[in-house]
């Protein structure tokens, strides 16, 4: 059996020919032992019978030649089984007229033959040799009628032959479902192979590095052991650990450092032996198992995996990382275990961290017997191969704005360490703002902490940000990451210069990269950018309004409930040649000391109003509101000359809204004030009470003036989330404003979350950096365009808006 599947190949289709001519050669073996049994008994005619004999054992070679050979040149079992059925059938035929008297043991033969080589037929193959069958046996009944009608009785015979039709039909149906039953069968068997691949190989690898896991390296190391160490060879252990780990995920994130992992364990397989194996062991830690190895193979081993994971490039990442790593090597010897020795190497790869990274050590029991592995994770600071350099701050004015003392002292000996000469320091936010204001020479860097008493970072970073101070902000804070990245976005959000996020206890190695970054950028030339908390003189001013060098910049109050812009604040600003912006920090006050601010407020309610004439000439039915002060209100004559610059504009009077803020109703001269309101809500002008809720004017103040629209001061906006007073404050002041018919407007809204929670309020406006920085007359298109450009895409991902439909 075995010689003859050599004859015609190994696997499984050869065998299924195989059988089939067996099959064949068996039924060819009775039907001649049958002929020889009739020839025996005198019944037969012996010549016809030996005839017989010799050509259907002439067929039966042939079939096997056919066998043999069409398989070979890739004819199908199925097809080659068909062809092999005809010499059987062609016999009992031959036989069936010939020997009539042997016909009821041959008839069922040739359904058997069909039903065996059926296994390996298609249904229409079964359908042709069913229907091949029935006609030749037909034919040979034909023939034995008319050779001798004596022996030839219809009704027997013609049941016979419809007994072997009905067989013959069954035979074809069954020959597509067992054929279909082998497929499904094989199919099953190729998807269990391939699932027990796939669980193979998730209980033997790494998923990340695709390297052996820790369970199948000790099988690994179980082989090696008893195929070495019995032969008197030494198997050698490493275990490594990537230096300053922690660091890369905390620095860059976990992403980087899974790409760190997989490219160290590509270049670390690369630079091993054929025999060697290496493993990932857990977290950054790799063992190498090193077959046949002694100390100075081992050495030169671990030199050249550090040649090869030197200069790491990951994506996201602009300069090539150095990696590092601490190794331990132990030998396996017959009387110590597999874990005794990892352990052994895990201690020796510990003490080469102690003494200062970056090295091997070979397990010496007297000296690294009693070393403990740290709990803790490292801290170091990142290497860089592109090695920033040292920070030159010997000409960087530094201010630190932090409450606490030992702080402070920490910080400034960590400044000095780096060269910075006489740094200033702030214990919170207000003191900063005074020191920026007052400084010798201009601040370039702010330091500051965020959770401070009085006014916080958060608030402190605002005021920068309103102010354009030209300043770069470094932040640092205990809090978690999570927040520092929320305080970075909103730094990011005011458009200040954010040279990195320091985690407190601040290090030095940290404070020097992140100022590292702020000397290594270019510089603004003096006279340039912006001007910020300089006091300029009565004088400057007075000719800066003669100049008419004072321009309203426009920020847009949104709604809510539908996204649409329904007006703009104008606010103002100072464009000095060659100083840039300026904010009205450095010059409202000295204008109202002064007498200016009348003149100021004129020439922004001009501006604003032929900006907003330009608008409606192109279509865009905003509205514009203007801050006016309680002093130009007192005068007499001013409704009349608000009037009069509007109608000049040809605006409507409905598209304006004069703003005055609370703390300004208790001034002197409040019934002039209160006629010049009045005057201008009859001839249609809106009226808005500003910064609610920060002055002391009462419900009937409110309900006296006839407001139209009710402002919420940005500081309970930035505190509800945290301030359940301020939180209740914002809520009572929409609540007021409803009451009183009036539009709510939250200013300063500058997240999503604000955006979500002043929204769930019922408040119906919205004003801050969350929907736009204020910009110039001429960019307001632009603006409004891309806000309706960020509702329509719902690009929550970058924009975060939530819109009602």
């Amino acid at each position: 059996m075995m010689h003859a599947r050599g004859l015609f190949g190994r696997g499984e289709k050869p065998r299924r020919v195989m059988k089939y001519w067996l099959v064949n050669a068996a039924l060819h073996l009775l039907v001649w032992s049958l002929l020889a049994a009739v020839v025996r008994g005198g019944e037969g005619n012996a010549v016809a019978a030996a005839v017989l004999i010799a050509l259907s054992a002439a067929g039966l070679a042939g079939t096997f030649v056919l066998a043999r050979f069409g398989y070979a040149r890739g004819v199908q079992p199925g097809l080659l089984a068909w062809l092999q059925a005809w010499p059987v059938i062609l016999s009992v035929a031959a036989a069936y007229a010939i020997v009539p008297e042997v016909r009821a043991a041959l008839l069922p033969l040739p359904v058997v033959a069909v039903m065996f080589c059926s296994f390996g037929m298609t249904r229409p193959q079964g359908a042709r040799v069913a229907v091949a069958v029935t006609l030749v046996l037909g034919l040979a009944m034909l023939a034995l009628s008319l050779r001798n009608p004596a022996v030839f009785v219809p009704a027997h015979e013609l049941f016979h032959f419809g007994i072997l039709a009905g067989m013959l039909a069954a035979t074809a149906f069954l020959t597509g479902e067992f054929q279909k039953l082998r497929a499904r069968l094989h199919e099953q068997k190729e998807e269990m192979q391939l699932a027990l691949g796939k669980i193979s190989l998730i209980a033997t690898l790494d998923e990340l590095t695709d390297l052996p896991n820790r369970r199948h390296m000790k099988e690994i190391i179980a082989n090696e052991v008893e195929r070495n160490l019995s032969v008197g060879k030494s198997l050698c252990l490493v275990l490594i650990d990537i230096d300053f780990f922690k660091n890369i995920n905390d620095s860059y994130g976990h992403n980087v450092g899974d790409q760190v992992l997989r490219a160290f364990a590509d270049r670390a397989a690369a630079a091993l032996r054929t025999s060697d194996v290496i493993a990932r062991w857990g977290g950054e830690e790799f063992l190498l198992l090193l077959p046949a190895t002694d100390e100075a193979a081992a050495d030169l081993v671990l030199r050249r995996l550090r040649e090869q994971v030197n200069g790491l490039r990951v994506d996201g990442l602009p300069d090539a990382l150095t990696i590092t790593f601490s190794a331990g090597m132990a030998w396996l010897t017959p009387g110590i275990s597999v874990n005794e020795a990892i352990t052994q190497a895990d201690r020796a790869m510990y003490r080469s961290k102690q003494q200062g990274r970056n090295a091997s050590r070979v397990f010496n029991a007297q000296v690294d017997g009693d070393v403990t592995p740290p709990a803790y994770a490292e801290t170091t600071q990142l290497n860089l191969l592109a090695s920033t350099p040292a920070p030159d701050l010997s000409d960087v004015a530094i201010l630190v704005v932090e409450d606490d003392d030992l702080q402070r002292e920490v910080m400034l000996v960590l400044l000095q360490e780096l060269g910075a000469r006489h740094p200033l320091f702030a214990h919170d936010g207000h003191s900063a703002l005074v020191q920026l204001a007052n400084a010798a020479r201009p601040v370039q860097v702010v330091i500051t902490d965020l959770n401070m008493p009085g006014m916080d970072g958060i608030e402190f970073i605002r005021q920068l940000g309103e102010s354009r101070a030209a300043v770069s902000i470094v932040l640092m804070s205990a809090v978690n990451n999570t927040v520092l990245k929320g305080v970075e976005k909103v730094a990011q959000a005011h458009g200040l210069a954010l040279l990195g996020v320091l985690p407190k206890p601040v290090r030095r190695r940290d404070l020097a990269r992140v100022l590292a970054a702020f000397t290594a950028a270019p510089q603004p030339a003096p006279g340039k950018g912006v001007a910020t908390f300089e006091q300029f003189s009565a004088e400057e001013l007075q000719q800066a309004l003669a100049n008419r060098e004072f321009e309203p910049f426009f920020q847009p109050k949104v709604s809510l409930q539908t996204g649409t812009i329904k007006g703009y604040e104008a606010l103002a600003r100072w464009r000095r040649p060659g100083l840039g912006i300026i904010s009205p920090g450095s010059f409202i006050g000295v204008m109202e000391q002064s007498a200016l601010i009348d003149e100021l407020t004129y020439v922004m309610l001009d501006k604003s109003v032929a900006a907003c004439s330009q608008w409606q000439s192109l279509g865009l039915d905003y509205g514009v509101s203007i801050n006016v002060s309680v002093l130009t209100l007192s005068q007499p004559d001013c409704a009349q000359r608000v009037l009069r610059i509007v109608k000049d504009h040809g605006v409507d009077p409905s598209l304006v809204t004069i703003e005055m803020t609370e703390s300004s109703t208790d001034a002197t001269g409040l019934k002039t004030v209160l006629a010049n309101l009045s005057r201008l809500r009859i001839n249609g002008f809106g009226l808005s009470i500003d910064d609610y809720g920060t002055g002391y004017s009462s419900m009937d103040r409110l309900a006296r003036i006839a407001f139209t629209e009710l402002k919420i001061d940005q500081s309970f906006v930035a505190e509800a989330q945290t301030n359940a007073s301020a939180m209740a404050i914002m809520q009572s002041s929409v609540s007021v404003a409803k009451v009183l018919h009036l539009v709510s407007v939250a200013e300063g809204v500058e997240t999503k979350a604000q955006w979500d929670l002043v929204r769930g309020t019922g408040c119906e406006l919205a004003q801050g950096y969350f929907i736009s920085r204020p910009v110039e007359a001429c960019a307001v298109p632009g603006m409004a365009l891309e806000w309706l450009t960020r509702i329509q895409a719902g690009d929550v991902q970058t924009m975060d808006i939530l819109i009602d439909g």
